[in-house]
């Protein structure tokens, strides 16, 4: 398989190089990132449907900031 080069007179950018140089480390990043969010997901409404002392506690405060 061919590497496309950036064009002339310009460096490679930060995407192209880590595509380039690190195909293993940015799928494992790409199937890790989303599978951890959707099970905090998960985990979070589960916790809604019982007691809320668990990962949706902090929704529940009595005063609200930033």
């Amino acid at each position: 398989m061919a590497q496309a080069a950036a064009p002339e007179g310009r460096d490679p950018t930060i995407l192209e190089s880590a595509l380039r140089y690190n195909r293993i480390t940015t799928l494992v990043v790409l199937i890790v990132v989303p599978l951890v969010s959707w099970l905090w997901i998960a985990i979070t409404a589960r916790d809604m449907y019982g007691s809320m002392t668990g990962a949706s506690a902090w929704m529940m405060t009595a005063r609200w900031d930033a």
